[in-house]
């Protein structure tokens, strides 16, 4: 006779038992934290955030190893817990420092950027000596030029009126031109620039005469001057006189041997 299992019988009952975890979560969570303190101390023992370079923008006056050094040399410091909040402070009480922005590059460079006062320029009278600074505002009567600033200030002449205090001259189209010829390289070997006659402003570069014309497209007579004096300058020949006022081409006269 053949005998039948029966369901409800217990012995041929399966256990549903779950299988036991292998890695419970207070395991898992402190894989992750010794983890990431590895990967942490990894880091620092090998300086991946170490400052290795910083980048100095903008200044004139003072020297990028200035600058540095105003901001106590970050060169080997970490980049993370490097406050440039406080440095951009301290740079920003430096005298003729007026902006100073520090921008963190990663993993290990830092970027600062000034904007500095000093004077560009100065305007003589019968008595006195006035001096400009790089935004066309007349600096104050207890203003001091040394002779680096001498160095790097050129005159200008036939102004009639000068303010007393904010932009040195009403002209708005004068102030326009101090501020914008400081954007080309030419600007640092100026010795003079005559405003006495407005529709041919006359400019002495190094030893070279121009004759600008109008002020009319500034930006489109700058571009053109500072295209024609690095022509000039790299054809190796002396020139004596640039003339931007005798119509669409402008005119260069070389000296003669």
């Amino acid at each position: 006779m053949t005998k039948f299992k029966n369901k409800n019988d217990n012995r041929y009952r399966l256990k549903n038992t779950k299988p036991k975890k292998v890695f419970t979560k207070s395991f898992v969570f402190f894989l992750i934290i010794g983890s990431i303190a590895i990967i942490l101390y990894q880091i620092i023992a090998n300086n991946v955030f170490a400052i290795s370079k910083v980048d100095v923008k903008g200044n004139k006056v003072f020297t990028d190893r200035e600058i540095i050094e105003y901001i106590d040399n970050p060169i080997e410091k970490n980049i993370l817990t490097y406050d440039k909040d406080q440095y951009q402070d301290k740079l920003l009480k430096v005298d003729r420092i007026k902006k100073a922005t520090i921008t963190k590059d990663y993993p290990n460079k830092l970027i600062v950027s000034v904007e500095e006062i000093y004077p560009l320029a100065y305007i003589k009278d019968s008595t006195n000596t006035y001096y400009i600074d790089n935004s066309a505002n007349l600096l104050k009567e207890n203003f001091k030029a040394s002779k680096d600033d001498l160095k790097r200030t050129f005159e200008i002449t036939g102004i009639n009126k000068i303010n007393d205090h904010g932009k040195f001259v009403e002209d708005d189209n004068i102030v326009s031109f101090i501020q914008k010829i400081q954007n080309y390289s030419f600007e640092s070997h100026i010795k003079k620039i005559d405003f006495e006659n407005k529709s041919d402003i006359g400019i002495i570069y190094k030893d070279v005469n121009i004759d600008f014309g109008n002020l009319e497209d500034l930006d489109y007579k700058l571009k053109l001057l500072d295209t024609v004096i690095k022509d000039v300058e790299e054809k190796k020949v002396k020139a004596n006189k640039i003339m931007l006022n005798q119509g669409e081409n402008p005119i260069v006269v070389y000296e003669t041997e």
